[in-house]
This record gives C-alpha cells, structure tokens and sequence, in this order.
C-alpha cells in the first residue's frame, strides 16, 4: 500500500488521468481492502479526485463547470451536480483531466470548515434542535461518542455541513458524519460527509419526497427481479415489501454492518461509485436468500432484513458474492433503471401531495363551519335583552315551574290517564266527566 500510494502521487506529479489511477486503486481495494493506517490517505484522494465518477449521480441535465468564486464548494447548490453519466463516458480523458483538476483546486481549499464554524459561532441553525437530539442516539456504545469531547465534534461537523449543503440536515445524517470521524479529523469528516452526500448520492435522496431514494428503491426491486427471480416472484406473492426494508441501508450507506465491513464497503464506494451500494445490497439479500423465502408475512420479512447487516460478519464471503455474482451491475444499467422509474415515482409521489392538499383543504373547510357555527350561536345569545344583575330575569326557574302543555282527549274511559294517575272522573258526572286534562 505504501507503494500504491507512492505509485498514485507520482502518476498525479506526471499528470496522469485520475480515472486510470482509480482503476489500479480499485484492483488493490477488491482484493485487500485498505489498511487502517493508509485509509484516510486514500479516502482523501478519492474526495480530491471526484469528478470522473461524481458524474454517477446520473443528473438529469447537463451542468456548467466548477466555478471557484461562486460559492465555499466552487459552485452553487443548483449547479454542484456536474455532468450525466452520458457526459462522462463521452469526455475525452483531457478534457475529464482538467476538470478533476479544477475540482481538486476547488476541495482543497484551506480553512472552509474552520470558515464555516466562525461565520455561524453565534448563530442558531434552524437544524440544531435537530442534531442534538440524534447525536445521543449515534453509535452510543463506541468509546469516541462516549465522551462530551466526542459528541461536540460529530455537533460541529453536523451543524458546519447542515448551514454549506444545499439540502440542510435530515435524520440519518448523524450515522453518516459518525462513522466518517471514525477515521477521520473534523475537516475531513466534513468535506467527506458533503463528498458522499452532494457529489456520489442524487441530489434528492434526502429531501422531504425523498424522490431519489425512491427511484433508487424502485432499480433495487427490478434488480431483485432479475437477479433473485424467486426472491421476487415469493415477495410478490406474499406481498413482502422488501425495498422498503432495504431503503435504510442505502440512506444510511450501511453503517448497521459490522464496523470492519462497513469500512470495505465505504472504501469501494468512494473508489467505485454508487453501484457498490446495490451490488453489497443484492449480496446481503442472497446471504439471506432462503430465510426470506419462508417468510409469509411483512413483520417476518422485515426481521430477517433488519438483522442481515448485524451477521454479516464475514467480508470476504460478503465481497465475492458481491463482486462475482452481481459484478455486471454497472454506472449505465443502474443510469436506464433510474431513467425508468422515474416517471411512475413522480407520478406517486404528485398524487399524495394531492391527496395531502385535499386533505389540508377539508380540514380547513370543517374548521371554517365550525368558527361560523360558534359565531352564529354567539349572535344568537347577543339578541336576548340584557337583565339587571339579581333581576328575576336572570335566575333560571326549576322545572317544576315550567308550563305543562296540555290536550283534552274527550274520552271518560281514559285508562291509561287514569292508570297513569293524571285524570280522576268527577264525582258529579255529566259532560264535566267526559273532559279531563292529559299532561304530554
């Protein structure tokens, strides 16, 4: 690995094209993983040289290049995803050179994370109250979060990352900046979290419709489909809702797995792209291919894919099945699924923003008949002429007061007055008699 490295810093002094760099680093990342002395050094040259496969985020527009002076990371919000996936496989390797170059000025820019902490020192960010509460739930039993040193280093990195992204904070963050200052320092934790987050996942995987992440779902199940054809067809029969299981090890990029084997799985990440994602994911699934296939029912399912990451202690097994099994899982497959889904999502998710409106829509209109039924009562009461206070007027008479509506039925033989004990017939008899008072 010393000699890799040596290797990687020589081919960058002789200016060769990171891309052919990356494919020799990946050789030696599939075969021995990266030693934890050597990791952060190769981690931050992948962050250095993201261009050439930053593009996997598949965009779906062309963007304009880095522009240095026009925000902390070189580029606006709306402009930080670079090119399609397209774009990259047609650049001339110059021409992917000059902009991985471009991009290595713009990441190595000194004193950003510090930059950030000074310019918010004093300020309150709207997803503070947020962060505290799931810094108590990152990792609480590993020693580095055992400590108040500890915790205020993930809230720094946490905050200075919610205040420079373009999507803010969401759950799920805390697991991802945890686990980087695993291996990292603060600085490099923070530009790793806004290399995984805003260059190597789509642009919304994390926002409020989350659309990305569903589109992602949506190419695991078609993968599932045609990899594990069983696993689908007993899934669909028994109505297993296996992505929607899975869809946490993806927002989480597997931090559940084992720590040794989850370090792997980032070091192929950051070497190899997105797809390392859905190969581990399909490779988990396969491991646990015949426990899902005795699941008749969604709790069981979800049980069984809960627990996969925690006994997924064996990397080289997890690694193989991954590589030789669903190796053909590639950038441009993964680019037409997406493509695919993507429709049938935004479809989704428009109509429960419009059943959500109706929804918001008919409360609202139940509030309104309310408010005006209350006005319309207290209009009412306001009618009454106002009494003097300890007027007769005002005291409310018992009910034996109250005026008894009465009817004459005209019958002498009314048995049920007389049983009931309203009617006594009149001793002198005559019409009088006939006549008699039946209280309703």
């Amino acid at each position: 690995w010393k000699e890799a490295l040596a290797n990687l810093a020589a081919g960058e002094a002789k200016g060769k094209a990171p891309e052919r760099l990356r494919k020799r680093l990946l050789g030696l990342v599939k075969a021995y993983g990266i030693p934890r002395e050597h990791r952060d050094a190769v981690w931050t040259w992948c962050m250095r040289h993201a261009y050439g496969y930053a593009a996997d985020n598949d965009s779906e527009t062309a963007q304009a290049p880095l522009s240095p002076s026009r925000s902390p990371r070189g580029s606006p919000p709306e402009l930080r995803r670079e090119s399609s996936v397209e774009e990259a496989e047609c650049a001339s390797p110059r021409e992917i050179s000059r902009k991985a170059e471009l991009c290595s000025r713009v990441w190595e820019r000194e004193g950003l994370y510090e930059q950030v902490l000074r310019s918010n020192a004093g300020s309150c960010s709207p997803f503070a109250e947020q962060i505290s509460k799931d810094i108590g739930r990152t990792f609480p039993e590993h020693t580095l979060f055992d400590t108040q040193a500890g915790t205020e280093r993930l809230k720094r990195v946490l905050n200075a990352f919610a205040v420079t992204s373009s999507i803010g904070y969401c759950q799920s963050m805390n697991f991802l900046g945890g686990f980087a200052l695993l291996v990292l320092d603060e600085e490099e934790a923070f530009k790793l979290l806004l290399h995984l987050i805003e260059d190597i996942l789509p642009a919304q995987y994390y926002t409020n419709h989350m659309r990305d992440s569903q589109v992602d779902q949506a190419v695991f199940a078609a993968l599932i489909k045609e990899k594990m054809p069983a696993l689908s067809r007993h899934a669909r029969k028994h109505e297993l809702p296996l992505t929607l299981a899975t869809a946490q090890w993806f927002l989480c990029l597997f931090v559940y797995l084992p720590s040794e084997v989850c370090f792997r799985v980032w070091d192929l990440l950051l070497v190899d792209g997105i797809r390392v994602l859905f190969m581990v994911a399909l490779a988990l699934l396969k491991l646990n291919e015949k426990e899902l296939l005795q699941c008749e029912d969604a709790s069981q399912a979800f049980m069984v894919i809960r627990d996969a990451p925690k006994q997924a202690h064996d990397s080289r097994l997890l690694f193989r099945l991954a590589f030789k099994k669903f190796g053909a899982v590639s950038i441009r497959k993964i680019s037409a699924l997406r493509r695919a889904a993507r429709p049938q999502v935004d479809a989704t998710i428009a109509e429960q923003v419009a059943k959500r409106a109706a929804a918001v829509k008919n409360r609202e209109r139940l509030a309104a008949a309310k408010k005006a039924l209350e006005r319309a009562r207290a209009e009412t009461d306001c009618e009454e002429e106002p009494a003097a206070p300890g007027s007769p007027a005002l005291e409310r008479p018992s009910s034996a007061a109250l005026p008894v509506p009465v009817q004459e039925c005209g019958r002498a033989d009314c048995k049920a007055c007389a049983a009931a004990g309203k009617w006594t017939p009149p001793r002198s008899g005559g019409r009088e008699a006939r006549k008699h008072s039946c209280r309703i």
